[in-house]
C-alpha cells in the first residue's frame, strides 16, 4: 500500500498482520505485507479518538 497523510497527525494500523507504521505530513510511505487469506480486515489510525471519531476502513483481500 502507498499513503500520504495530507492533514494532521495520523498513523496507519491492521492489527491482522501486525502492520503499523506511522504517516508522517505530506510524504508518501510504502506499507508491504502478505495477506494470505481472503477477509475484509479493518485498518485505522491509532492517535487517540481517531479510531472512534470514523478514521477507519475495510480492506478487502480476495480468493485468487
Amino acid at each position: 500500500l502507498k499513503i500520504t497523510n495530507t492533514n494532521g497527525t495520523h498513523d496507519f494500523k491492521i492489527n491482522e498482520f501486525d502492520v503499523f507504521e506511522k504517516t508522517p505530513l505530506n510524504k508518501e510511505i510504502t506499507i508491504e505485507f502478505v495477506a494470505a487469506e481472503a477477509w475484509e480486515f479493518i485498518y485505522y489510525c491509532n492517535q487517540s479518538w481517531h479510531r472512534s471519531a470514523g478514521q477507519w476502513g475495510t480492506l478487502t483481500v480476495l480468493d485468487n
